[in-house]
């Protein structure tokens, strides 16, 4: 299967969890671009300019990246089917799943002020998109605490804190007065923007 096919069938990055605690979050990234294109007949050949602009970093984070999953015994190289994710490393593993609009859109954080969401951002809010978009749940929400998302993504609390009043204000999701927690250890209930979500 072609990578544009693949893509069309696959908007998202899947990436693993695990991936967050042992790289730092762009080589994460480029490391769990590998991973969803490995198996089911996909293919991951493509150059270090193709991953940057997939997963929205630069060409040094992609070689650093590689270089450290080939280390780590995460990837290979395959002359046919380019680079292979060692899917025995995470089996059983809880991904996340990135969009791929959420990478390389701009969005109003604040007034006057627009640009494309920094990797903890768009971290942040990929963790709340991937439980709201839960099919067994039927709420579509995500309630969570500030300290839960931290340790859960890799990320201090004052990070994930900045992160979230950036995707409020960047209407990427919502979170009522009533349902926000008092502090970082009290859980706040997040819901997404369907509709912009469905407009891509």
């Amino acid at each position: 299967m072609s990578e544009t096919k693949a893509r069309q069938l696959n908007n998202y990055i899947r990436l693993p969890m695990s991936l967050l605690s042992l790289f730092p979050l762009g080589q994460a990234y480029v490391l769990g671009d590998v991973f969803s294109f490995t198996g089911k007949g996909n293919a991951c050949r493509r150059t270090y300019k193709s991953f940057g602009s997939r997963t929205g970093n630069s060409r040094a984070t992609v070689a650093r990246a590689l270089s450290k999953g080939k280390a780590k015994g995460l990837i290979m190289q395959d002359k046919e089917k380019g680079y292979v994710f060692n899917l025995d490393k995470v089996k059983g593993d809880k991904f996340l799943r990135v969009l791929d609009w959420i990478i390389t859109e701009e969005f109003t954080v604040r007034k006057g002020e627009k640009r494309r969401l920094l990797p903890s951002e768009r971290t942040v809010y990929t963790f709340i998109y991937t439980r709201c978009d839960n099919m067994k749940s039927r709420t579509k929400s995500c309630i969570v605490s500030i300290s839960e998302i931290a340790e859960a993504v890799g990320l201090s609390e004052r990070t994930v804190q900045r992160a979230r009043w950036t995707l409020i204000r960047a209407g990427l999701i919502y979170c009522s007065l009533k349902d926000k927690g008092v502090n970082a250890y009290k859980k706040s209930r997040y819901t997404l923007n369907y509709k912009l979500i469905r407009a891509h």
